[in-house]
């Protein structure tokens, strides 16, 4: 079904993490490169004198996010929405060339148009409209009604190693590590961006136009972006501190097997003084340490994404989210889900280490205390070899010897003082050592 689109409009939402001062001034250098004017005392909305184009700056009121709204309006359909898009997106890129640009944490874009009344927008499917506007298809078609009209949902960020979901084709959407950049004018770069469709009826424009532009839209849109921002910071992650699988797919499942083996190694260790299990023990220690800096970013992604998840669900409370809404949520779990699983394994196999850790440090002290014994009895041994005869001497106990008449010859008289000096150096010595075994006993 082809529609009949009329009055089209393009909205490109920023949402920036800079304070409102530091993004007016952005804002200022783009609006001087579209042509616009000051329209009003507060330095935060720029217009066309033909009403065509338009800036504003707006507090997102969440304490971090800034809105940069640029719009632009035409007449005629044809062709309107990638000219406009790629008017603004140069004016964009511009303005960033000229100076600090914003801390971009993603962008939206609406493409809006009202439809003749004869138009059945629940029969719409929106790659007929992308294609009737000269846009490339998308494959995702997800819609809900909204005031004065109907939403799609055409365009999300897909990375390559999200999972298939219900209605999210991988093909769709995918966003680079580094800006590859894009044709007719398109945002394909590295912030997020999302892109709907938005077509009213020719009685609901205004309370369509109210819809987009106030708290029911861009709130979740927000919180949306936020999400997206963790889940591309997340898939970072594993590109930065990962290690490549077998399929050449870098991410921290091998990290973890890896300690895990270092794990078994160390702890199925016999010598454990050996070279070969210090050399292990480095490199656990090593595997560790990447590890734990995975752990500890993860674990603040958790945290982030929770809130975003919580904020999400709080703001639709009160009504109903519409399929839309509910497909972001939906992406928004499983990203969830996904980090809080891999938190999880990684905090659990750093328990291992620190426990494998413990038990080999354990049996190395163990080891080193027998070792330790060994030399002090033999250091023992030898000082009362050397000692003993000090205090009894040879001739006195061949006194003692000679004192009892058991018929010994001269050569057992000569040998029995010796004889009884290692006894009694033998008898010392035993009873130094259950006097020390007996003391660290208690």
């Amino acid at each position: 079904m082809t529609p009949t689109l009329q009055e089209p409009t393009l909205l490109i939402r920023i949402y920036c993490k800079n304070t409102l001062d530091e993004v007016r001034t952005f804002a200022e250098r783009m609006a001087a490169l579209l042509g616009l004017a000051a329209s009003d005392g507060d330095g935060a909305s720029w217009s066309a004198e033909d009403g065509n184009a338009d800036l504003a700056l707006k507090d997102a009121d969440t304490g971090d996010t800034v809105m940069l709204d640029c719009v632009a309006s035409g007449s005629a359909f044809d062709g309107f929405w990638p000219s406009a898009l790629a008017r603004l997106w140069d004016a964009y890129e511009q303005a960033r060339g000229e100076g600090d640009g914003p801390n971009v944490l993603g962008r939206s874009v609406v493409y809006h148009a009202v439809a003749n009344a004869e138009t059945l927008l629940e029969a719409l499917w929106s790659d007929a409209v992308l294609a009737q506007a000269g846009l490339p298809r998308t494959g995702l078609s997800v819609s809900q009604e909204i005031p004065g009209g109907r939403l799609w949902l055409v365009k999300v960020p897909v990375f390559r190693e999200d999972r298939d979901l219900k209605g999210e084709p991988k093909t769709g959407y995918h966003i680079a590590l580094t800006s590859p950049g894009g044709e007719n004018g398109d945002l394909e770069d590295e912030p997020i961006t999302v892109r709907y469709i938005a077509l009213a009826t020719p009685d609901g424009e205004s309370s369509q136009a109210e819809y987009l532009w106030g708290l029911p839209f861009f709130r979740p849109d927000l919180y949306t972006h936020k999400a997206y921002t963790i889940a591309h910071n997340y898939r970072h992650l594993l590109q930065r501190l990962g290690v490549e699988d077998e399929q050449g797919v870098r991410g921290i499942d091998p990290l973890l097997n890896e300690l895990r083996d270092e794990i078994k190694n160390v702890i199925g260790a016999r010598d454990v003084l050996s070279k070969r299990v210090a050399d292990e023990l480095d490199d656990l220690a090593r595997h560790y340490e990447r590890l734990l800096e995975a752990s500890l970013k993860l674990q603040e992604m958790y945290t982030s994404l929770r809130q975003q998840r919580w904020s999400f669900d709080y703001h639709f409370q009160q009504s109903p989210q519409g399929e839309v809404w509910e497909w972001h949520r939906r992406r928004i779990e499983s990203y969830y889900q996904e980090i809080e699983i891999k938190s999880e394994q990684c905090r659990n196999t750093l328990e291992a280490a620190n426990q494998a850790v413990h038990i080999a440090e354990a049996r190395i002290e163990r080891l080193k205390e027998a070792r330790r014994q060994r030399q002090e009895d033999l250091i023992t041994f030898i000082g009362l070899v050397f000692a003993v005869p000090q205090l009894v001497t040879d001739e006195m106990l061949a006194r003692v010897v000679s004192q009892f008449e058991w018929g010994w010859g001269a050569t057992a008289i000569l040998v029995a003082p010796r004889a009884l000096t290692l006894a009694l150096v033998v008898l010392i010595w035993l009873a130094i050592r259950w006097f020390a075994h007996r003391s660290k006993r208690v």
